[in-house]
């Protein structure tokens, strides 16, 4: 497979005077036109934001190679391309469709490929080159086509679009027929209108009661029609894959091995359209052995079955397929109760060991994109994206993961999951309940989420297969499974022993009722597991425990919640508030987690450590102390506090006690102490230094008593 071109603002891997080769992923022809570039720009690993108004562009030279390897003014013709926010496609990813000015002549592109601001300003940059190959149609004339994957993929896009763009267009022109009949009926209502006010005039007419009951009706049928035609053209104007997800189309109906008899059930499934053949995954509860079913997707009837040994409490629930470079049939299954995936080879019959990646039991495929997830009921922290090519090669390459918003309303079993037009969906429903669905963007934002109605989806089963289930609110249903065929999302229902293969979001579906209404809810805050670098986050709002680099000791598993702003200045500001207390912290650092305020800064709640002062040269006091805030509005606030400082000699200057030197100003710091008596006798009082090696000094007057009592609180910053 071609490798995705991937480009690290901060861990680029080659040498500075080296360029990125592109010609194994990308080449240009001179001649082509709108040629899709794509790259996906990564930062410290994690796919970059794209923010303040950063676009990608490309700029250099093509022509021929000069003595150094490369490409100048005085070998090649200078091109260039800026683009634009329309560019950027999500997860990190740009699509550029180069003009045909980037491809002049024949040669090497050699040049600058990055990103840069809206002013202009180039924020980075990498030196790529790649092949510009002769458009001359007399050349390769016995060669197929050069058509790269990304190609490929976008032409089952647009044969997709073009699927639906025709589906639409029939329905529209439906409506528009019905439209055109009911300008007919009008044109004859008032035709008949014209005749019977003929009939009024000439004095031979029906009753008055006769006349309003036919108007009545008249009234009725049309109002009915046009209400008909708005509710449509309403459906029209909303048509997106959120707008009627909840519109299903059942595909196929079929029973599995053993259905009945000795506990073997469905786990998750995929469907393979070229072969017209449905894979279905069955396991017994606890058991130690998976079964891989082919069924016809057309009968249902069963074409073959293998299996392959796993831990107990493992369960496939994902079955993505792919054939090997040897053409055998391959299997993406669990065989550990733990995170991780192995690869089962159908043709062979052999399962390789557990591959760790993030997430267990739960996966799907769109494009290039694996999505994992470790859901539990009630909790979905997360999900991880990885690249589907290197899941294929046993070599998982990780992307990224989307921490996601809390589940709010969801309260059932998580039991697949896939990535369906760029969003993330979970399918829900355990053994004997109801099924639901809930949706995530690539940020991890809810976008949508249904329950069906157990008694609607009974009866739309029914009008497919009717009888199929007589008592349609107490039935055994389960949803098993979720997958994406093309761009469609699949969804496997079990009802009442049988298998029901189902396609969301169909405009030629059916809309089935739901119990809590489709709807865009959203949350504050992300859930995060214990453990998460706090440094790390990027902007938005969190709640977690035992962040690591947080504000808290690590013997502290409270609550906290987290906000993460990035300013003006290229820094990000994070700020914490334990949940109980109230307490809340700020630090700021660079984009990267890197450097910035050190220390974390205690904005409410402070608290101090306390240590005694030993008085020196024969002073005394009730009390000589230093406080050192442990948690504060400074990391490194100090409060020297006297009381009752007595038995200093008269005109004299003395040490009186000491503070750590890590404790001390970093310059001399003096201050002036009146004597207790000081309203009565203001001319007694003392000097007091304190040092930045951290000695104490007090310096007294002529008029200073032994029994003189002096007492303050001083404080300073130990910067």
């Amino acid at each position: 497979m071609i490798s995705t071109i991937t480009l690290d603002t901060y861990k680029q891997k080659i040498n500075s005077d080296d360029a990125f080769d592109l010609s194994d992923s990308f080449n240009g022809r001179v001649g082509d036109e709108q040629v899709p570039l794509v790259v996906q720009f990564k930062e410290r690993g994690l796919a970059q934001q794209f923010q303040d108004g950063l676009v990608p562009f490309i700029t250099g030279f093509v022509g021929s190679l000069d003595e150094n390897g490369i490409v100048t003014a005085e070998t090649g013709e200078a091109v260039s391309y800026v683009g634009s926010s329309d560019d950027i496609v999500g997860l990190g990813r740009v699509k550029m469709n180069l003009p045909g000015t980037m491809f002049p002549q024949e040669g090497y592109f050699y040049g600058f490929l990055g990103l840069q601001n809206a002013d202009g300003k180039r924020v980075t940059t990498f030196s790529v080159w790649f092949h510009v190959y002769n458009g001359n149609p007399d050349m390769f004339v016995n060669k197929a086509p050069f058509r790269t994957e990304l190609q490929k993929l976008l032409d089952e896009g647009e044969a997709t679009i073009d699927q639906y763009k025709n589906q639409l267009n029939s329905q529209i022109s439906t409506v528009t027929q019905s439209y055109t009949n009911i300008q007919a009926t009008v044109l004859a209502l008032t035709t008949q209108l014209d005749g019977l006010a003929q009939k009024i005039k000439d004095g031979n007419v029906v009753t008055n009661a006769d006349l309003k009951t036919w108007s009545d009706q008249f009234n009725a049928t049309v109002q009915g029609k046009l209400d008909g035609m708005t509710a449509e053209i309403t459906n029209f104007a909303t048509n997106s894959s959120d707008a009627y997800i909840t519109n299903l189309k059942i595909l196929l109906k079929t029973e599995w091995q053993e259905s009945t008899t000795s506990g073997w059930y469905p786990q998750g499934f995929s469907v393979n359209k070229d072969k017209n053949e449905l894979y279905l995954s069955t396991e017994i509860t606890g058991g130690t052995e998976t079964r891989i079913e082919i069924h016809d997707l057309k009968t249902g009837e069963l074409k073959g079955m293998k299996s392959f040994v796993n831990e107990a409490n493992s369960f496939s629930e994902g079955i993505p397929y792919f054939y090997n470079a040897n053409g055998e049939l391959c299997f993406i299954v669990s065989v550990v109760n733990d995170d991780g995936y192995a690869i089962f080879n159908y043709d062979t019959g052999k399962v390789g060991d557990n591959i760790p990646i993030n997430g267990k039991f739960k996966w799907g495929v769109e494009g290039n994109n694996f999505v994992a997830t470790e859901a539990t009921p009630g909790k979905l922290a997360k999900y991880s994206v990885y690249a589907w090519d290197s899941i294929q090669a046993g070599k998982p390459l990780f992307e990224q993961d989307v921490y996601v918003e809390p589940m709010g309303n969801l309260n059932r079993k998580p039991q697949g999951i896939t990535m369906s037009n760029g969003k993330v969906y979970l399918t829900m429903g355990a053994y004997g309940t109801k099924i639901a669905l809930q949706a995530y963007d690539i940020d991890g934002k809810i976008v949508t989420k249904a329950e069906f109605s157990k008694s609607g989806l009974a009866e739309f089963i029914n009008e497919n297969y009717p009888n199929s289930i007589t008592d349609t609110e107490n039935y055994l249903l389960e949803a098993e499974g979720a997958y994406t065929l093309g761009h469609t999302l699949m969804l496997g229902v079990v009802a009442n022993g049988k298998f029901y293969l189902m396609a969301a979001g169909r405009l030629d579906g059916t809309k089935i009722q739901t119990n809590i209404p489709q709807s865009n809810e959203k949350t504050d805050s992300q859930l995060l597991d214990d453990g998460q670098d706090i440094l790390d986050l990027p902007s938005g709002q969190y709640e977690g425990s035992n962040f690591k680099n947080g504000p808290l000791a690590a013997s502290d598993g409270s609550l906290l919640r987290v906000r993460v702003e990035n300013n003006a200045a290229g820094r990000k500001v994070l700020t914490a508030v334990q949940s109980y207390s109230g307490n809340q912290w700020t630090k700021t650092v660079h984009t990267d987690g890197k450097d910035g305020s050190g220390d974390w800064l205690v904005t409410t709640g402070a608290t101090f450590t306390n240590t005694t002062i030993p008085t020196e040269n024969g002073t005394n006091a009730d009390s000589f102390v230093y406080y050192v805030e442990t948690r504060g509005y400074f990391a490194k606030h100090v409060e020297l506090r006297i009381d009752s400082l007595t038995n200093l000699p008269a005109s004299k200057y003395i040490t009186i006690g000491r503070v750590p030197i890590d404790m001390a100003p970093k310059i001399p710091t003096t201050f002036v102490i009146p004597a207790y008596s000081a309203l009565s006798s203001p001319s007694k009082y003392i000097s007091l230094w304190v040092t930045a090696g951290g000695v104490i000094f007090a310096g007294t007057t002529t008029n200073t008593e032994t029994t003189d009592q002096f007492s303050a609180v001083i404080d300073w910053i130990h910067w």
